[in-house]
């Protein structure tokens, strides 16, 4: 319990379940998280409840059939392409209905004829309380039932928001749309305080149902970790693929990173965590392995090797360390 895990966000569905395996079974620790972000433990009850384990059950295709879309703290055009051609073909082609809830008109918006319901930063779960309470928006309401939710990452960082959302207030479907490749494959894999693979928890049934034996109690999340490891109660951090960066307060992780007493970074490139390290493990970009993607549907996307080359994989390197230690 006195080793944290910071996985980062890029990794394949096989390497996130190495890491969720290694973590819990090798090492005994629940302290793994894959946000490299502002995060909060709403977002995190929200993604184990709504997110994990939920399969297909909002498509592309769903998204040009629906009649309402609403759009909640995502700009689909800068964050999705793909979903943001969906969106805008069924506009132009079915008669969808956009609406989005945002702080200004984006050109996005514009061009998907979006009903901008604007919201000041901080104010927007008023704007979506006020949604499923009908007034002013009755008909938004009501069009709103059979319709799809698409709630982006950003809405962890308004207090509030992800609880107001809950798509069983107006009778829509919700999908959570991340902006990193192996988001959803690192929910799935359980890379998360409290998280098993699939949905479990870490009661009794969820335990037992894995197969992976007596596992640890409830550990960290990242800006958790990152606190202990400054404060000195955090014996060892294992940093993947994660950009000082990427955080809030940089300044407060390159703290954390240089006060933590044994820190082990498994990379790609140079970056400031391995300059720190103790241990620096050479892993396999994406081009150099295969593996399984699963993007915000919540399907498949396995990828072939597209490069010739002997690097590890972050599972081929978790599995050696468990030789070490005889398992």
């Amino acid at each position: 319990s006195s080793v944290g895990f910071l996985p980062g966000g890029h990794l394949t569905f096989e390497d996130a379940w190495a890491w969720s395996k290694f973590a819990r079974t090798v090492v005994g620790s629940d302290s793994i998280d894959f946000r490299s972000r502002r995060s909060s433990e709403e977002e995190r009850s929200f993604l184990a409840s709504h997110v994990a384990g939920s399969g297909l059950e909002t498509t592309y295709a769903d998204l040009e059939s629906a009649g309402q879309v609403l759009l909640v703290a995502l700009e689909p055009e800068d964050e999705c392409g793909a979903m943001f051609l969906r969106l805008r073909k069924a506009t132009r082609k079915s008669g969808l209905k956009v609406a989005t809830v945002a702080p200004f008109t984006s050109a996005g918006s514009r061009k998907m004829k979006a009903q901008v319901l604007h919201a000041a930063p901080g104010s927007e779960p008023g704007v979506v309380d006020a949604i499923a309470a009908g007034g002013a928006y009755a008909d938004l309401a009501e069009a709103l039932s059979g319709g799809i939710i698409l709630v982006g990452e950003r809405a962890a960082q308004t207090p509030g928001l992800l609880s107001a959302a809950l798509a069983e207030r107006t009778g829509a479907r919700l999908a959570w749309v991340p902006r990193r490749a192996g988001d959803r494959a690192a929910i799935e894999a359980g890379l998360l305080p409290g998280l098993l693979p699939f949905g479990r928890t870490l009661d009794e049934a969820g335990v037992q149902s894995l197969g992976w034996g007596e596992l640890p109690a409830r550990g960290l999340d990242a800006e958790q970790m990152i606190e202990a490891a400054a404060s000195g109660e955090l014996q060892a951090l294992v940093v993947g693929g994660v950009d000082v960066r990427d955080f809030d307060e940089p300044a407060a992780v390159r703290e954390a990173l240089d006060a933590v007493p044994f820190l082990v970074s498994l990379e790609v490139r140079a970056s400031e965590i391995t300059d720190r390290a103790d241990v620096v493990l050479p892993v396999a970009p994406a081009v150099e392995k295969n593996g399984t993607y699963i993007n915000w549907e919540g399907r498949l996307r396995p990828f072939g090797q597209a490069r010739s080359a002997t690097s590890l994989t972050d599972r081929d390197v978790l599995v050696r360390l468990t030789e070490e230690f005889d398992l």
